[in-house]
């Protein structure tokens, strides 16, 4: 199965922090050997691109990110480094975990209304305006000047990184043509969050919204306000999305895969594979695989 990493497990002989890294793309240190592709992260990951390109595939999606663009990652993603000029490319590689970010007890709720750091159900990418691009330069500019001090200041990293966050959320939220409620955007959160533990289990769209104390029309209603999806449909997403996961790269059979996903019915959940992919688990398997390892 994937191996999920933490910050410092990307960094050899560097004296890092385990919950905050910024570096330049264009210094960027090389891959370590023991870091297996593709992977998992146990923090968020945030690229800004200022000049040049990059390829990125994340939960078997692949992006081409260009210059003034921001491109995010979330905890928890299936990620792997594609074909990156290092040459031509410049910006920076923001990482850091949440308990980083909740450092001098910000409210969570906060977190919770990032949207664009959750971009399991939503487009990784914000292309930035002239303007606003110089703005958010300015404050990765400065997140890392602090970061390479001698006697870098936590509070101070933890601050700057508050302010590149809600710079980068004020920037999405005037580009967002129905802006949500940060009441709905926290429910949502918190239903992400449940799926997370719950998927397996194949709970009803009821049951999720007794587990959230509101009612299946209220969660099926804020749901489709935030994600432009019904509740059912992002479940049935999360179950195809770790089906995917446990075909590429592990050596379980579709029984064991099946099972390991909660249905008793192995051929069920294949014919439920096929319907939403036009392949059955097993040419999923045979292709992707073969992807993946040969990039790993």
């Amino acid at each position: 199965m994937f191996h999920a990493y933490e910050i410092r497990d990307f960094f050899e002989n560097v004296e890092s922090t385990q919950h905050f890294h910024i570096n330049r793309l264009d210094e960027m240190p090389p891959l370590p050997s023991h870091i297996q592709n593709p992977h998992k992260h146990k923090f968020y990951e945030v690229l800004l691109i200022q000049e040049g390109e990059t390829l990125q595939n994340v939960d078997y999606q692949e992006f081409r990110i260009e210059s003034a663009t921001l491109f995010f990652i979330s905890q928890g993603q299936l990620h792997l480094w594609g074909k990156t000029n290092t040459e031509t490319i410049k910006g920076y590689r923001l990482m850091f975990t949440e308990d980083f970010f909740l450092l001098n007890h910000i409210s969570k709720n906060f977190l919770f209304e990032l949207v664009f750091l959750d971009n399991v159900y939503f487009y990784p990418c914000i292309s930035l305006s002239e303007k606003t691009d110089q703005q958010i330069f300015t404050y990765f500019d400065l997140l890392h000047q602090e970061y390479q001090r001698e006697d870098v200041n936590q509070k101070v990293l933890q601050s700057l990184l508050y302010l590149v966050l809600t710079e980068i959320q004020r920037f999405a939220s005037q580009n967002e043509s129905n802006q949500v409620n940060p009441k709905h955007l926290s429910t949502y959160k918190e239903f992400i969050e449940l799926l997370e533990k719950e998927f397996r289990n194949h709970l009803s769209v009821n049951e999720y919204a007794d587990k959230l104390c509101i009612s299946d029309k209220q969660l099926n209603r804020i749901i489709q306000t935030v994600t432009h999806q019904r509740v059912g449909e992002v479940i049935k997403n999360r179950l195809l999305l770790e089906s995917k996961r446990l075909l590429t790269c592990t050596d379980l059979n579709i029984s064991q895969i099946a099972d390991k996903l909660g249905f008793e019915d192995s051929a069920y959940f294949a014919r439920l594979f096929r319907k939403e992919t036009s392949l059955s688990p097993t040419e999923f398997k045979n292709s992707l695989s073969e992807m993946y390892r040969k990039r790993s």
